[in-house]
C-alpha cells in the first residue's frame, strides 16, 4: 500500500468526492476508516449527473496511472474546475502545467499533496488558470471545431 500524505490543517476544510467505481474502491474505504477521514470523503459510485458534480467542486484531481485523452478533464476544464492531473497519456496535450491546470507525475503522492495544499492556500491562481482551461477546450474541442477537424482528415483520406 501506498504511503498516505498529509494535508496538514488543510483537512478540515476538504471534502472530498469519489466518483465512479473500480478495483480499488473497498481499499480506499478501508484506509479512509482506519486513517479516522471517513467523514471527510463520500465515495458516490457512479454518476451520470457529471455537471452537478463538478458545479460543487473547487478541484478536479485525476491521479490517473495510464490515460488516453479522457474527457472527464475536458468536462472539468469546460466546467472551469481547476485540474490536477498525472502526467500520463494525452494529458500533457491540454495540460500545460501553471497555465491553465497542474501535472504531477504518476505514483507521486507527495507532489500531488503538495500541488492540493498549493491551490488550497492561493486561490486567486484558480481563475486565471481555470479561465485559460476553459478558453483551450472552446477552441479545440468546441463541436464546430472538431467538425473542422475531421472533414480535413477525410478530405485527406479521399484525396490520396
Amino acid at each position: 500500500m501506498q504511503a498516505v500524505y498529509s494535508l496538514g490543517g488543510h483537512a478540515k476544510r476538504i471534502k472530498m468526492l469519489f466518483v465512479g467505481d473500480g478495483d480499488f474502491k473497498p481499499e480506499l474505504i478501508e484506509m479512509s476508516k482506519q486513517l479516522g477521514i471517513e467523514d471527510k470523503i463520500d465515495f458516490l459510485g457512479f454518476r451520470s449527473d457529471v455537471a452537478r458534480m463538478l458545479a460543487v467542486s473547487d478541484l478536479f484531481i485525476l491521479p490517473s496511472y495510464s490515460e488516453g485523452l479522457p474527457v472527464s478533464v475536458l468536462e472539468a476544464m469546460s466546467a472551469k474546475v481547476l485540474v490536477i492531473a498525472t502526467n500520463v497519456g494525452g494529458l500533457s496535450e491540454l495540460i500545460n502545467d501553471g497555465e491553465n491546470g497542474y501535472l504531477v507525475e504518476p505514483k507521486a503522492a507527495d507532489q500531488l499533496a503538495d500541488k492540493i495544499k498549493y491551490c488550497i492556500d492561493n486561490p486567486e491562481f484558480a481563475g486565471s488558470i481555470c479561465e485559460a482551461a476553459f478558453v483551450l477546450v472552446c477552441d479545440r474541442f468546441r463541436s464546430e471545431t472538431m467538425l473542422k477537424q475531421y472533414l480535413s482528415i477525410y478530405k485527406r483520406l479521399v484525396n490520396k
